[in-house]
C-alpha cells in the first residue's frame, strides 16, 4: 500500500510540472528575439516588451530565412514592407496590429512564394493610380487571412500571381477596387471575405490584360455597398458562386469580354442599375442565381460567339412560363467595317419559383 501511495504522489507531481512547463515556455519565448529552431523554422518578434525584439517589421524580415515566422505585437508600424522570403508574417490582433503606409506608396508587397500573412490592419497607401496599393502580390501559393485592408488606393492587387488564397478578410473604404486580380493570373481563390464601401468594384477580375486572367474562383464573399459588385473583364474559365452581391450603386455582376465562366448560386439584389450586365461576352453559364430589384433591370447583355446559357434562375417572382431575357447579339465582330448588332432574346426555360436558400447568404 505504501509503494502505491508513493507512486501516486510522484505521478501527481509529474503532471503538475508538465502543466507548469506548458505555460512558462511559450511566455518566455515571446520575450526573446528567436526561439529554438522548430520544424517550421525560427520565430522572430517585433514590438512587445522582450529585450531582444525588433522595433521594425522590415528589419525582422531581413533577418529571416525561408520557413521562419515573424510575430508582430499590437501597435502601429509606419512602414512599407517587402516580403521576399517564404515566411509567415503574423499579427497579434487584426484590429490593433496596424501597418500604416503614411499615405505614400504600397504598404505591403509580396514577391516570395508560399508566404502566410495574417492578423493585420493594412492601411493608408498613397493615393495615385500607380504603385499605391494596400497589399500587392506578385508571386504564387500565398495565403492572406484575417486581415483588414482599408483606406488605400486599391485594397489588394494580384498580378503575375497564381494559386493564392485570399480568405476571411475585411476589405473596405478603399479609393478604387477592394480586390483587383490583374493580368497574367490564374487559379487564385477569393473566399469568405467581406468587401464593402469601396469606390470602384468590390472585386475586379481582368486587370489591364485581356484573356490572361483564368481559372479564378470567387466564392462565399459578401460584396456590398461598392460602386460595382464583381466586375469580370477579360476573364475566362472562372467560377463566381455563392456570393452575396447586394446594394452596390450601379451593377451587381458586370461581365466584359468574359468567356466560359460559371455564375451560380449567387444572391444578387438591390442594385442601382443592373443586376447582371454582360457585354461582348460568350459561352457563360448563369444558373441557380437569385436576382431581385435593380433600377434598370435584372439583366441585359450584348452577346457574341457562342450564346450564354441561362438555367433555373429566380427572377424576382415565381414564373409559370419561361423567362425571356432581352439584349443584343453582335455579328461579324472580327470585321470592324461590317460588324453589327441586332436585338436578341435568350431564354431561361425553367425559372425557379422561389428564391434559393443559400446558407449564410440571406
Amino acid at each position: 500500500m505504501i509503494e502505491k501511495s508513493t507512486m501516486r504522489k510522484y505521478l501527481v507531481i509529474g503532471i503538475i510540472l508538465l502543466f507548469v512547463g506548458m505555460y512558462i515556455i511559450p511566455g518566455t519565448a515571446l520575450k526573446n528575439k528567436k526561439s529554438q529552431p522548430t520544424s517550421r523554422g525560427n520565430w522572430l518578434y517585433v514590438g512587445g516588451s522582450g529585450p531582444g525584439n525588433y522595433s521594425r517589421i522590415q528589419d525582422a524580415i531581413n533577418d529571416t530565412s525561408d520557413g521562419d515566422t515573424v510575430f508582430v505585437f499590437s501597435g502601429i508600424y509606419y512602414e512599407h514592407v517587402i516580403i521576399n522570403k517564404s515566411i509567415n508574417l503574423i499579427g497579434e490582433n487584426q484590429e490593433s496590429t496596424i501597418i500604416d503606409g503614411n499615405n505614400t506608396g504600397n504598404v505591403i508587397k509580396i514577391f516570395a512564394n508560399q508566404v502566410v500573412l495574417s492578423g493585420f490592419t493594412i492601411q493608408n497607401s498613397g493615393n495615385s493610380m500607380y504603385n499605391d496599393i494596400g497589399l500587392y502580390i506578385h508571386s504564387d501559393n500565398n495565403t492572406v487571412t484575417s486581415c483588414i485592408v482599408r483606406n488605400n488606393y486599391d485594397g489588394v492587387v494580384l498580378e503575375y500571381a497564381h494559386r493564392n488564397q485570399i480568405t476571411d478578410n475585411y476589405i473596405h473604404h478603399n479609393n478604387r477596387d477592394g480586390i483587383l486580380i490583374g493580368g497574367y493570373t490564374s487559379w487564385n481563390r477569393i473566399t469568405k471575405n467581406t468587401i464593402s464601401y469601396n469606390d470602384g468594384s468590390g472585386i475586379y477580375l481582368g486587370g489591364n490584360f485581356i484573356h490572361f486572367d483564368r481559372y479564378e474562383t470567387i466564392t462565399d464573399n459578401v460584396v456590398t455597398k461598392n460602386s460595382f459588385g464583381i466586375d469580370a473583364t477579360g476573364t475566362t474559365n472562372s467560377i463566381i458562386t455563392r456570393n452575396k452581391i447586394a446594394n452596390n450603386s450601379y451593377i451587381g455582376i458586370w461581365l466584359g469580354d468574359t468567356v466560359n465562366c460559371v455564375i451560380s448560386w449567387n444572391l444578387i439584389n438591390d442594385h442601382g442599375e443592373w443586376g447582371i450586365l454582360s457585354e461582348f461576352s460568350s459561352n457563360n453559364t448563369f444558373q441557380y442565381n437569385t436576382l431581385m430589384n435593380a433600377g434598370y433591370g435584372l439583366t441585359y447583355y450584348t452577346n457574341h460567339g457562342v450564346p450564354d446559357t441561362w438555367y433555373q434562375n429566380y427572377w424576382g417572382r415565381g414564373r409559370i412560363l419561361p423567362k425571356l431575357i432581352f439584349g443584343n447579339r453582335m455579328f461579324n465582330e472580327d470585321d470592324d467595317d461590317h460588324a453589327f448588332c441586332l436585338p436578341w432574346v435568350m431564354v431561361d426555360w425553367r425559372p425557379a419559383q422561389e428564391p434559393y436558400d443559400i446558407t449564410g447568404m440571406s
